[in-house]
């Protein structure tokens, strides 16, 4: 058995236990490559990412793993163990900002201009969500990670309009099935 698949297993059910698993950031952030998302959409990302202008809210190993594939990756973190954790490795296409108020948060996104994919995968999904909309450029894509498992994650990926799709299959942190959902933007 692979040990970082079996760590990565063990840790996630020993925190989703505790349900605080941002007090044990370094424990958590210790990877690079250990991406937290099913596999299917981890290889979509590896092919469709390059070369592209993302912006993620909600920092961690995605942040490191999307800098090392895409042209530019800006990331919101909430969470200050979180922001220091996910800001350690420098890299000149990566930058993390910390915004711990909801509309500062939510708002970060205006600040630099339009993208061509937005990750979605933190706090205020739905806010979120809607505030990436409006700055996506058409043909973007907006990714939902754990579309499966937040209640109104359905709410949020029929609200928009394009192309959509989603990827399930296992999570290395968990080990279940989980899916994450793509919006095109006409």
């Amino acid at each position: 058995m692979d040990f970082k698949y079996f760590r990565s297993v063990v840790v996630s059910q020993l925190f989703a236990v505790a349900r605080r698993p941002w007090l044990f950031p370094e424990l958590l952030m210790n990877k690079k490559d250990d991406f937290w998302i099913n596999h299917s959409a981890k290889k979509w990302f590896l092919s469709n990412a390059k070369g592209k202008r993302v912006f993620e809210y909600g920092s961690g190993y995605s942040t490191d793993f999307l800098a090392g594939v895409c042209k530019e990756i800006i990331s919101v973190e909430g969470n200050p163990l979180w922001f220091k954790s996910s800001s350690k490795k420098k890299m000149k296409n990566k930058k993390v900002v910390l915004r711990t108020s909801k509309n500062a948060y939510v708002n970060e996104i205006a600040k630099h201009g339009m993208f061509d994919l937005v990750f979605v995968d933190a706090e205020y999904r739905s806010e979120c969500a809607k505030k990436a909309w409006q700055h996506l450029k058409r043909g973007g894509v907006l990714v939902l990670d754990d579309a499966n498992s937040i209640a109104h994650a359905k709410a949020i990926y029929d609200s928009f309009s394009g192309k959509k799709f989603k990827l399930g299959g296992l999570k290395s942190n968990t080990g279940g099935y989980w899916e994450t959902g793509f919006v095109i933007k006409n």
